[in-house]
């Protein structure tokens, strides 16, 4: 049988990138992020406690009261801060897995928290009334997901959806000063809100167009992967600032501030949150 033949949630071997395969060897069965309910549990166990973007996004939308729609929304990393803060938001993610975490999240805020409507829809086709909301927010570089056709799209839609002096906040990621050369893969380790550590790889050829992100969770026993243990994969596009810049021009947005992530200062990668408006 070959061992190319995926299921739903596997990654065939020969999608997986060289050097990759190279370092995991026979031992591991690579799995999608965002294929099942399990991946959707690591995702929010690493991404949940993570603090960037967090107070840049809060800080832009002090003084603007008005609804917000979150695309993207995932278990609620930013939701939840934005419903601290008493806004009203929408909350869009695909991932049905991903909004039943942020559901819980939300029950257990209790009435003391703005209010939150959960839509689970692609953030490619944005389905609300027009000039409904104040600002729209996209963290996590998750426009770095789509293709550049589905980004013009999303930004038709979005562009419908907010009022006339609303705001699009949307992060992405360059290669920071001094790092543009050197190794592709970068390996850290993290320990996320259950306590379970795990080991990130970071592939990141120079001038790719997509970075390979893979996460296998640590034997506490080894402090290595276990031996028959699940890799899992996501596979992001590299939309630089520039780039970013141009397609919200394209489509009607004028760039009107950059934001430094400041808890990626120092990093490999700039990250950074712009802040666009309708021309």
């Amino acid at each position: 049988m070959s061992t190319d033949i995926a299921d739903d949630r596997t990654v065939a071997p020969s999608q997986v990138p060289a050097p990759l395969r190279e370092l995991f060897g026979d031992r591991a069965r690579f799995v999608d992020l965002y294929g099942d309910p399990r991946g959707a549990a690591l995702y929010d166990d690493i991404g949940f406690s993570n603090t960037a973007e967090i107070y840049e996004i809060l800080s832009a939308l002090r003084k603007r009261p008005g609804p917000v729609l979150e695309l993207a929304a995932g278990s609620g990393r930013i939701t939840i801060p934005l419903l601290r803060a008493h806004h009203t938001v929408t909350a869009v993610d695909l991932a049905a897995d991903m909004l039943a975490i942020l559901a819980d999240r939300i029950a257990a805020l209790g009435s003391s928290a703005g209010s939150c409507d959960l839509r689970c829809a692609d953030m490619v086709d944005i389905d609300c009334a027009p000039a409904t909301f104040d600002s729209v927010v996209i963290a996590t570089t998750s426009a770095s997901l789509l293709t550049p056709e589905q980004r013009a799209e999303m930004f038709t839609g979005i562009a419908r959806a907010l009022t006339d002096d609303g705001i699009l906040l949307i992060s992405t990621v360059d290669s920071a000063d001094g790092h543009r050369e050197g190794g592709d893969l970068d390996i850290s380790t993290v320990t996320g809100s259950s306590g379970t550590t795990y080991r990130m790889h970071e592939l990141w050829p120079a001038h790719a167009d997509a970075r390979h992100l893979a996460v296998v969770e640590i034997d506490p026993a080894t402090g290595e992967p276990r031996h028959d243990t699940e890799v899992h994969l996501s596979r992001v596009g590299v939309v630089p600032v520039a780039t970013l810049t141009d397609e919200l021009r394209s489509s009607g947005f004028e760039v009107r501030r950059e934001r430094a992530i400041r808890d990626t200062a120092g990093t490999r990668h700039r990250y950074v949150l712009l802040e666009a408006a309708l021309r």
